[in-house]
């Protein structure tokens, strides 16, 4: 197996047409300045690109919406100024779940102990809002043998809107002031903060539930957004969020909402940043902020053009691959492969396959552009020339799956 480099400095002749950098008069969500800056736009994009298809035909038909970044040159807060919380409908069938990945596995296990350990969570009580299926609930309470509740309204508990297992029970709602007599230590919530449409009165609503218990921690995890201005997580722009936050906006908002933040770090290659905090009786207001530095005011600046240079880039390579007979599939069904292929015209003749090691997606289609959701294992008989893969986090695990099974094909990092 050959892991091939690409040179994403190449320089295409690509006509695009770009939207203007126009100062909008807007209230900033955030700290309601009005000195902000539309920065990207992105047309058509899938509604959501976690609900996966049993149809190519339903798939091709997936509801759509338009992207409209808007960035705060007061606070430095990210936010699309398109997004409808109405069209925002969270059913069972929503599939984001990455523990089907032995490295992810891995991460929220590190993460669990990390928590048990520094916080002193043995028998203790936990609450996680938006707990999915509950994988790293029970895992954080099987490591300290705590008893954790999961509130998530999207679970699929049938007829039921409570189920137990054992220590850990999971609740089909919204956690807040109506749950004030839960008794909790702390309260975990991972990559759910950028999906709502307001963050500020959501985690103002999480601190009124808590009223007076200044002992309680929480854990918050969100995308790291420096990463997609930077250029290494580009393509993780979709309609579902609502917030892209940098480290700087999530510790005004925890802030704002009655919170002190303990620290701030990036995990997971980067990829993710996580806020530890904890209740405080006052709430700052931010009429008063510190601008955004230089750094990330260049990198919003020049983001769209380097966001259409790189789809630009894939166009032209993929094209190229695919007139030369070779067969190419994606690696990664989750947002960033579906936002670089409904950003490539005509990419379903570009790319038929995507590989994807969560079993709930595979035998699946991909929302608007219909591409089919294979395990691994199909490419020991397809035997594809290129693969690209669109998480550098899960590289090494890439290879060894393909080393295992005697493929080989060319690695490129999109």
């Amino acid at each position: 197996m050959k892991i091939k480099q690409i040179d994403e400095g190449v320089a295409l002749s690509r006509s695009i047409s770009l939207q203007p950098q126009l100062p909008k008069i807007r209230h900033c969500p955030l700290c309601h300045g009005k000195n902000e800056t539309e920065f990207f736009h992105l047309e058509n994009v899938p509604l959501f690109c976690n609900v996966v298809f049993d149809s190519k035909d339903d798939a091709i038909a997936a509801k759509r919406a338009d992207i409209r970044l808007n960035f705060c040159n007061d606070c430095g807060y990210i936010y699309n100024a398109s997004f409808d919380p109405g069209l925002m409908q969270y059913i069972p069938g929503y599939e984001n779940s990455q523990h089907f990945s032995p490295q992810f596995r891995q991460y929220a296990k590190q993460l669990a102990e990390k928590l048990v350990d520094q916080l002193n969570l043995n028998d203790k009580r936990i609450i996680e809002i938006g707990c999915g299926d509950g994988y790293f609930l029970k895992e954080i309470c099987r490591q300290g043998q705590n008893k954790g509740i999961g509130f998530d309204p999207s679970m699929d508990l049938g007829s039921s809107n409570e189920t137990a297992f054992g220590t850990v029970k999971f609740r089909k709602d919204f956690y807040g002031p109506k749950y004030a007599n839960e008794d909790v230590n702390l309260i975990c919530c991972r990559h759910v903060l950028e999906h709502v449409d307001d963050p500020v009165v959501f985690l103002q609503q999480v601190r009124d539930a808590l009223g007076q218990r200044k002992y309680v921690r929480l854990y918050f995890e969100v995308p790291n957004t420096l990463q997609i201005l930077q250029g290494s997580s580009i393509w993780d722009i979709l309609y579902e969020h609502k917030s892209y936050f940098l480290r700087q906006s999530l510790e005004n908002l925890f802030l704002k909402s009655g919170f002190e933040p303990l620290s701030t770090w990036s995990a997971f290659g980067e990829q993710f940043l996580a806020i530890l905090a904890r209740p405080t009786s006052k709430r700052i207001d931010l009429n008063t902020n510190v601008a955004p530095d230089g750094r990330i005011i260049s990198y919003v600046k020049n983001f769209e053009s380097s966001f259409y240079s790189r789809v630009a880039y894939w166009q032209s390579q993929l094209s190229k691959l695919v007139k030369a007979k070779k067969k190419v599939v994606f690696w990664g069904a989750g947002s960033k492969g579906i936002t670089l292929l409904n950003t490539l015209e005509d990419s379903d003749k570009l790319i038929s396959f995507i590989v994807d090691v969560n079993l709930r997606k595979q035998g699946k289609y991909l929302p608007v552009t219909g591409q089919k959701i294979v395990a691994s294992e199909f490419l020991c008989e397809y035997q594809p020339h290129d693969i690209v893969v669109m998480n550098p986090v899960y590289m090494k695990e890439i290879s060894e799956i393909l080393g295992k099974n005697n493929i080989r094909a060319n690695l490129l990092l999109a």
